[in-house]
C-alpha cells in the first residue's frame, strides 16, 4: 500500500492537471448535486469550507445556502489552541483575511455552538469508498469533527476517488458520504433515510418517552410528528444501558413500519420484554443511557472478506436459527473479522465456524448509530462513541 504522502502527490497532481474549462465544468455539476443533496435541503446550518485554486468550488453553495435563509459557517484556525472553529457567516462579501496557511476565514469572528451544527462540507485530497479521507496531513478536520454530531459530506472531483482502501488511522474520521460530479457515495445509510442531528434528538425522545410511559403504565408519553424521514418504514434497534450496563436491546431488522413507531415500540420491549435481563425499574431512569440503530435493509454478502468492521453489522441464518449482531459491537470488544462471524454464529445458535459453511445464509447491514451523551437523556453524540 502507497504511503499517505505518495497518495498526496498523486491526488493533488490529479487535481492539478485538469483544465480550467473542465473545472468549470465538474464543479457546476457537483453544485447541482449538492443542491439537490437531501441533507442540505433538510439543513437549518451547512458548515462548509472556502475553497481555494484546486479544490471544489464552494462560494456558489455558500450563496445558495445564505438566499434560502440557512445558518452559514465557515472554518478558521484558532490560533491559541491550533484547532478549528466554526464561524458564522452572514453575507458572501463579510470582510475576509487569510490564516497562516493562506486558508480565508471571516474577519470578525462570530464563533458558532458545535452542537449547532446539522451538515458539514469537508475538503479532501482524495477519499475512498467507504468514506475515508487523505487530507494535508494537519488533522486538523479529524479533531474538528472527531466530536461532533452533525453529518458530514466530502466535495470531491472523481479523479480523487480511490478505488481501493486508502491508508486509515484511529485518528481518522470518516465521512458520511462523498459527492463527486457523478455520484455520491454512502458509507451507511442514503442521504434519503440519513438522520441530521434535530431529527436524531426528537427520535431519542420518543424512546424515552416510551420507556417513561411504560414505567409509569400511562396513557401519556412523547410523541414524534411522522414527517420524512421519521414516517419512512425502516428497521432499527434500541438499545437501553444503566450505569454502562446493557439492560435491553430489541430491534426489527425488515422496514415494514415507520421509524417513529418502530423505535418507540423498541424502546418499550427493551425496558419489558427482553428475558435477558429483569423489566427496568423506576429508579434506574435517571441512570438510564438510550442508544438507536437506524438499519439499512440487509444485503447477501459474496465474501467474508468484504465485512468492513465499524461498518457492517451481520445477520447469519441457518434452517430455523439467525442471530444479528450491530456494527459498532465488532467495534466495542474490538473483534477482528472472522471473531465477528464467529460471534454472530454463536448469537444465532449455531458453533462459531458455521460461517464456513455452504447451507449459512450471510447477510451484511450498515446502521446510523446515535445515542444520549449522559444518562438522564441529555445530550447528543453518533457511533463511534
Amino acid at each position: 500500500m502507497d504511503s499517505k504522502e505518495t497518495l498526496r502527490k498523486r491526488f493533488r497532481t490529479a487535481r492539478q492537471r485538469l483544465e480550467d474549462t473542465e473545472r468549470r465544468r465538474l464543479n457546476a455539476e457537483i453544485f447541482d448535486r449538492v443542491e439537490r443533496f437531501p441533507l442540505v435541503q433538510r439543513a437549518a446550518s451547512l458548515h462548509l469550507y472556502l475553497s481555494m485554486a484546486e479544490e471544489v468550488e464552494t462560494r456558489s453553495i455558500l450563496r445558495g445556502a445564505l438566499s434560502r435563509g440557512k445558518r452559514v459557517s465557515v472554518p478558521a484556525v484558532d490560533a491559541s489552541s491550533d484547532a478549528l472553529l466554526a464561524c458564522e457567516l452572514t453575507s458572501p462579501d463579510d470582510p475576509m483575511e487569510r490564516d497562516p496557511f493562506g486558508i480565508e476565514a471571516p474577519r470578525e469572528r462570530r464563533p458558532v455552538d458545535s452542537e449547532s451544527l446539522e451538515l458539514v462540507l469537508v475538503p479532501g485530497v482524495a477519499f475512498d469508498s467507504r468514506g475515508f479521507r487523505l487530507g494535508f496531513g494537519r488533522g486538523y478536520y479529524d479533531r474538528f469533527l472527531k466530536n461532533l454530531a452533525a453529518a458530514r459530506a466530502g466535495l470531491a472531483y472523481e479523479c480523487q476517488i480511490l478505488d481501493a482502501p486508502l491508508p486509515a488511522s484511529p485518528d481518522d474520521v470518516p465521512m458520511d458520504f462523498v459527492i463527486t460530479e457523478r455520484r455520491v457515495i454512502a458509507r451507511c445509510n442514503g442521504a434519503e433515510e440519513f438522520l441530521l442531528p434535530a431529527e436524531q434528538k426528537r427520535l431519542l425522545g420518543a424512546a424515552r418517552g416510551a420507556v417513561e410511559q411504560w414505567l409509569e403504565r400511562s396513557g401519556g408519553g412523547r410523541t414524534v410528528k411522522e414527517t420524512p424521514p421519521l414516517s419512512a418504514k425502516r428497521g432499527a434497534f434500541v438499545t437501553l444501558r444503566v450505569d454502562g450496563e446493557l439492560r435491553g436491546c430489541i430491534g426489527y431488522i425488515q422496514p415494514t413500519r415507520p421509524l417513529a413507531e418502530v423505535v418507540s415500540q423498541c424502546a418499550r420491549m427493551a425496558a419489558s420484554e427482553d428475558l435477558r435481563f429483569e423489566p427496568l425499574r423506576a429508579e434506574e431512569l435517571p441512570r438510564l443511557h438510550v442508544e438507536i440503530s437506524v438499519l439499512s435493509s440487509p444485503r447477501p454478502l459474496s465474501r467474508p472478506e468484504d465485512v468492513d468492521i465499524g461498518r457492517h453489522g451481520l445477520i447469519v441464518e441457518q434452517g430455523a436459527r439467525r442471530g444479528l449482531l450491530l456494527p459498532q459491537v465488532a467495534v466495542e470488544h474490538a473483534m477482528e473479522r472472522e471473531e465477528f462471524l464467529e460471534h454472530t454464529c454463536l448469537k444465532a445458535g449455531l458453533s462459531p465456524g458455521s460461517w464456513k459453511e455452504p447451507e449459512t445464509k450471510i447477510e451484511t447491514f450498515t446502521a446510523q448509530v446515535f445515542g444520549e451523551v449522559a444518562a438522564g437523556g441529555h445530550g447528543l453524540k453518533r457511533f463511534p462513541f
